[in-house]
């Protein structure tokens, strides 16, 4: 008997003592240790996104009156930008932007340039624009966010006009967007803010071609006086995962150019000036924004 206590007490010793030495190799986890949720506040990374920007343009040409010269339509413009945090200031933002438009439509509404008799047409115009901007975030905050917008853009009109034997002019110009903007938190998944922006034109030239519709024609560029403009907008940021988001935004635009220098042109046989204008634009756009 005594041996069969022994026997069994040995037994639940090896099986204690097993049982003890199994807990000890058991992987223990980091004291404190809780999984760590992600930020996924606005800024916090690169986006990429493409979309419409449906715009209604309206040109003016500053004559005196009874001549004049109007150009206006509305047309879809294809949108790509891309968002990319500035790591070292929470909340900031380097903007690209670029938009483009090939053969919209345009109704002309003018006068002829000696005798002043009403013309009305239908042209064509291509649009381009190029844009980068950065946005720092003085709030500290990403619910929050506001403070200036610095940049540069680079703007493209070709213009087809189509009346008489027609003619085509190519407007470029560069600038430096200046302004403020702000950014709230309205939830979890909806951003809104707002824009103001101050363009400063900095230089600019118009081609006038002749010798892509008359023979023999003499094309001529000159140099535009510069005037400014500004930008306002309204974008909201609707979130619809956790990778694409969509941004609806309203926006309002007024530029200008002042008078050009003068230049003698064959096809023309005088001289010739681009007279100062103003164009006043405002649209719609719509785009889906992609996390990277």
């Amino acid at each position: 008997m005594k041996k069969l206590i022994l026997g069994l007490s040995l037994v639940a010793s090896i099986s204690s003592w097993a049982q003890d030495d199994a807990q000890k190799k058991q992987p223990k986890l980091l004291n404190n240790y809780a999984p760590r949720e992600i930020d996924t506040k606005p800024g916090d990374h690169s986006e990429i996104g493409f979309g419409l920007n449906y715009t209604s343009f309206d040109y003016q040409e500053e004559l005196t009156p009874p001549s004049k010269s109007t150009e206006k339509g509305s047309f879809p413009v294809l949108y790509a930008g891309m968002r990319i945090p500035i790591v070292d200031i929470p909340g900031s933002q380097v903007f690209l932007e670029g938009e483009a438009m090939l053969g919209a439509p345009l109704k002309y509404d003018g006068t002829t340039l000696t005798t002043n008799l009403p013309i009305t047409a239908s042209d064509k115009g291509d649009f381009l624009k190029v844009e980068a901007a950065m946005f720092f975030n003085l709030s500290g905050q990403k619910e929050t966010r506001f403070g200036p917008v610095v940049g540069y853009g680079i703007r493209y009109w070709k213009r087809y006009l189509t009346y008489g034997t027609g003619y085509n002019e190519i407007y470029t110009w560069s600038y430096l967007p200046l302004g403020f903007s702000a950014f709230f938190e309205m939830s979890s998944d909806v951003q809104f803010g707002f824009e103001i922006r101050y363009n400063y034109m900095i230089s600019g030239s118009i081609k006038v071609i002749t010798s892509e519709t008359i023979v023999n024609g003499e094309d001529t560029t000159l140099t535009l006086g510069n005037k400014n403009g500004y930008r306002i907008t309204l974008p909201f940021d609707i979130k619809l995962n956790e990778k694409m988001k969509l941004k609806v935004m309203p926006w309002s635009e007024t530029s200008a150019i002042g008078a050009s220098d003068i230049k003698y042109n064959s096809s023309f046989g005088s001289a010739i000036q681009e007279p100062a204008s103003k164009t006043v634009q405002y649209g719609l756009l719509g785009a889906l924004f992609f996390t990277l």
